[in-house]
Protein backbone atom coordinates (compact mmCIF):
# COMPACT_ATOMS: atom_id res chain seq x y z
CA UNK A 1 0.00 0.00 0.00
CA UNK A 2 2.46 2.46 0.77
CA UNK A 3 1.87 6.41 1.59
CA UNK A 4 3.69 8.95 0.10
CA UNK A 5 3.40 12.55 2.20
CA UNK A 6 4.14 16.09 0.46
CA UNK A 7 4.66 18.20 3.88
CA UNK A 8 4.07 21.53 2.30
CA UNK A 9 2.52 23.42 6.06
CA UNK A 10 4.55 21.53 8.32
CA UNK A 11 6.91 18.72 9.71
CA UNK A 12 5.26 15.87 10.18
CA UNK A 13 4.63 15.12 14.09
CA UNK A 14 5.82 12.39 15.97
CA UNK A 15 2.68 10.86 16.06
CA UNK A 16 1.73 10.48 12.69
CA UNK A 17 5.26 9.36 11.54
CA UNK A 18 5.15 6.38 13.75
CA UNK A 19 1.47 5.53 12.72
CA UNK A 20 2.29 6.19 8.87
CA UNK A 21 6.13 3.98 10.24
CA UNK A 22 3.66 1.09 11.53
CA UNK A 23 1.36 0.59 8.74
CA UNK A 24 4.20 1.13 6.27
CA UNK A 25 7.03 -0.87 8.40
CA UNK A 26 9.31 -1.93 5.10
CA UNK A 27 11.77 1.36 4.82
CA UNK A 28 11.41 5.08 5.04
CA UNK A 29 13.13 7.95 2.50
CA UNK A 30 12.46 11.26 2.27
CA UNK A 31 13.43 14.20 -0.15
CA UNK A 32 14.11 17.73 0.13
CA UNK A 33 15.36 20.69 -1.69
CA UNK A 34 18.80 22.36 -1.40
CA UNK A 35 21.10 24.49 -3.18
CA UNK A 36 18.56 24.30 -5.93
CA UNK A 37 18.83 20.87 -6.17
CA UNK A 38 16.87 17.67 -4.74
CA UNK A 39 18.67 15.94 -2.16
CA UNK A 40 17.40 12.13 -0.66
CA UNK A 41 18.23 9.95 1.51
CA UNK A 42 16.21 6.37 1.34
CA UNK A 43 16.98 2.71 2.92
CA UNK A 44 16.28 3.74 6.78
CA UNK A 45 14.35 0.18 7.62
CA UNK A 46 13.92 0.90 11.31
CA UNK A 47 11.51 2.92 13.22
CA UNK A 48 14.54 4.61 15.43
CA UNK A 49 16.75 5.09 12.67
CA UNK A 50 14.24 6.88 10.55
CA UNK A 51 12.94 9.05 13.51
CA UNK A 52 16.79 9.68 14.09
CA UNK A 53 17.24 11.33 10.74
CA UNK A 54 14.37 13.26 10.49
CA UNK A 55 13.44 15.02 13.53
CA UNK A 56 17.53 15.53 13.82
CA UNK A 57 17.48 18.45 11.01
CA UNK A 58 15.11 20.83 9.94
CA UNK A 59 14.39 20.14 6.02
CA UNK A 60 12.70 22.77 4.31
CA UNK A 61 9.08 22.83 3.24
CA UNK A 62 8.11 21.45 1.02
CA UNK A 63 9.34 17.96 0.95
CA UNK A 64 8.34 14.48 0.77
CA UNK A 65 8.47 11.51 2.80
CA UNK A 66 7.89 7.74 1.44
CA UNK A 67 6.76 4.94 4.08
CA UNK A 68 6.95 1.34 2.01
CA UNK A 69 4.93 -1.64 2.57
CA UNK A 70 6.32 -4.37 0.20
CA UNK A 71 4.77 -4.83 -3.11
CA UNK A 72 6.56 -5.12 -6.40
CA UNK A 73 10.13 -6.01 -5.24
CA UNK A 74 11.38 -7.36 -1.99
CA UNK A 75 11.92 -5.70 1.24
CA UNK A 76 15.41 -4.19 0.79
CA UNK A 77 17.13 -0.63 1.24
CA UNK A 78 17.54 -0.61 -2.64
CA UNK A 79 13.77 -0.63 -2.97
CA UNK A 80 12.61 2.16 -1.04
CA UNK A 81 11.93 5.55 -1.91
CA UNK A 82 12.52 8.08 -3.76
CA UNK A 83 14.31 7.01 -6.79
CA UNK A 84 16.12 8.89 -8.61
CA UNK A 85 14.88 10.04 -12.33
CA UNK A 86 17.00 8.58 -14.86
CA UNK A 87 19.29 5.19 -13.73
CA UNK A 88 21.20 6.09 -10.38
CA UNK A 89 19.86 4.03 -8.07
CA UNK A 90 22.09 5.19 -4.56
CA UNK A 91 20.77 5.49 -1.48
CA UNK A 92 21.33 8.67 -1.05
CA UNK A 93 22.58 11.69 -2.71
CA UNK A 94 21.57 14.93 -4.81
CA UNK A 95 19.96 15.08 -8.18
CA UNK A 96 18.91 18.18 -10.33
CA UNK A 97 16.46 16.09 -12.52
CA UNK A 98 14.39 15.01 -8.96
CA UNK A 99 13.28 12.11 -7.70
CA UNK A 100 9.91 9.90 -8.16
CA UNK A 101 7.54 8.49 -5.23
CA UNK A 102 4.77 5.99 -5.59
CA UNK A 103 1.69 4.93 -3.49
CA UNK A 104 0.73 1.79 -6.18
CA UNK A 105 1.62 -0.54 -8.66
CA UNK A 106 2.31 -0.56 -12.19
CA UNK A 107 4.06 -4.07 -13.10
CA UNK A 108 4.12 -3.17 -16.88
CA UNK A 109 7.04 0.02 -16.24
CA UNK A 110 8.73 -3.14 -15.84
CA UNK A 111 8.02 -4.11 -19.25
CA UNK A 112 8.26 -0.79 -20.47
CA UNK A 113 11.81 -0.58 -19.81
CA UNK A 114 13.15 -3.29 -22.08
CA UNK A 115 11.69 -1.20 -25.02
CA UNK A 116 13.34 1.96 -23.53
CA UNK A 117 16.53 0.08 -23.60
CA UNK A 118 16.48 -1.31 -26.82
CA UNK A 119 15.56 1.84 -28.66
CA UNK A 120 18.77 2.93 -26.59
CA UNK A 121 20.91 0.15 -27.42
CA UNK A 122 21.44 0.46 -23.68
CA UNK A 123 22.07 -2.74 -21.41
CA UNK A 124 19.81 -2.83 -18.21
CA UNK A 125 22.20 -2.12 -15.36
CA UNK A 126 22.40 -4.35 -12.11
CA UNK A 127 20.47 -4.07 -8.96
CA UNK A 128 17.26 -4.90 -7.75
CA UNK A 129 14.42 -3.79 -9.53
CA UNK A 130 10.57 -2.76 -8.78
CA UNK A 131 7.74 -1.04 -10.98
CA UNK A 132 8.56 2.39 -8.47
CA UNK A 133 12.67 2.20 -10.38
CA UNK A 134 11.27 1.33 -13.69
CA UNK A 135 8.72 4.96 -13.35
CA UNK A 136 12.26 7.00 -12.61
CA UNK A 137 13.83 5.77 -16.20
CA UNK A 138 10.84 6.20 -17.85
CA UNK A 139 9.99 9.64 -16.61
CA UNK A 140 13.45 10.63 -17.22
CA UNK A 141 13.37 9.59 -21.08
CA UNK A 142 9.69 10.19 -21.77
CA UNK A 143 8.76 13.26 -19.42
CA UNK A 144 5.88 13.24 -16.85
CA UNK A 145 3.33 13.15 -18.86
CA UNK A 146 4.08 9.33 -19.33
CA UNK A 147 1.58 8.90 -15.96
CA UNK A 148 -1.25 9.74 -17.94
CA UNK A 149 -0.74 6.74 -19.91
CA UNK A 150 0.06 4.09 -17.06
CA UNK A 151 -1.93 2.86 -13.92
CA UNK A 152 0.52 3.56 -11.38
CA UNK A 153 -1.59 4.77 -8.69
CA UNK A 154 -0.60 8.03 -6.84
CA UNK A 155 2.62 9.57 -7.63
CA UNK A 156 5.21 12.59 -6.81
CA UNK A 157 7.95 13.98 -8.82
CA UNK A 158 9.74 16.47 -7.03
CA UNK A 159 12.19 18.71 -8.79
CA UNK A 160 14.19 21.70 -8.21
CA UNK A 161 11.27 23.48 -8.96
CA UNK A 162 7.77 22.04 -8.82
CA UNK A 163 5.92 18.80 -7.51
CA UNK A 164 3.96 16.78 -9.95
CA UNK A 165 0.98 15.21 -8.40
CA UNK A 166 -0.68 12.24 -10.16
CA UNK A 167 -3.80 10.83 -8.63
CA UNK A 168 -6.07 12.07 -5.45
CA UNK A 169 -4.28 13.25 -2.99
CA UNK A 170 -5.89 14.02 0.54
CA UNK A 171 -5.11 17.06 2.94
CA UNK A 172 -4.47 16.03 6.69
CA UNK A 173 -3.07 18.57 9.16
CA UNK A 174 -2.64 20.65 5.70
CA UNK A 175 -0.27 18.51 4.29
CA UNK A 176 -1.19 16.07 1.65
CA UNK A 177 -1.16 12.08 1.81
CA UNK A 178 -1.42 9.84 -0.93
CA UNK A 179 -3.86 7.76 1.25
CA UNK A 180 -5.37 8.23 5.50
CA UNK A 181 -4.89 3.90 5.91
CA UNK A 182 -2.46 4.35 7.93
CA UNK A 183 -4.18 6.17 10.62
CA UNK A 184 -6.21 2.69 11.26
CA UNK A 185 -3.65 0.38 10.69
CA UNK A 186 -5.49 -1.38 7.92
CA UNK A 187 -1.95 -2.06 5.79
CA UNK A 188 -0.82 -4.26 8.27
CA UNK A 189 -3.53 -6.13 8.75
CA UNK A 190 -4.33 -6.71 5.17
CA UNK A 191 -0.82 -6.58 4.02
CA UNK A 192 -1.03 -9.45 1.39
CA UNK A 193 -4.06 -8.49 -0.15
CA UNK A 194 -2.61 -4.53 -0.64
CA UNK A 195 -0.01 -6.60 -2.71
CA UNK A 196 -2.23 -7.44 -5.51
CA UNK A 197 -4.95 -4.71 -5.48
CA UNK A 198 -4.09 -1.39 -6.57
CA UNK A 199 -6.05 1.58 -4.32
CA UNK A 200 -4.63 4.32 -6.86
CA UNK A 201 -7.58 5.74 -9.04
CA UNK A 202 -6.80 6.67 -12.27
CA UNK A 203 -8.36 9.60 -13.77
CA UNK A 204 -8.24 11.68 -17.00
CA UNK A 205 -7.04 14.82 -14.99
CA UNK A 206 -4.88 12.95 -12.45
CA UNK A 207 -1.75 14.76 -13.62
CA UNK A 208 -1.63 18.22 -11.63
CA UNK A 209 1.58 20.55 -11.70
CA UNK A 210 2.24 21.99 -8.15
CA UNK A 211 4.10 25.10 -7.65
CA UNK A 212 5.97 26.28 -4.44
Amino acid sequence: MCVLIVAQKSRIDKSTFKKAWNSNPDGFGIAWREHNEVRYRKGIMSLKEAMKFYYSKKFPLPHVLHFRIASIGEVCPELTHPFELGWNTALEGSTKQGVVFQNGTEPDALKHIITVALIRRQKLPAGKWSDTRALGILIKELGVNVLNFLDAGKVAVFTPDKIYLHGDFEKYKGNLFSNLYWKEDYALRYKEYWKYYNYGNKREDDNNEIKY
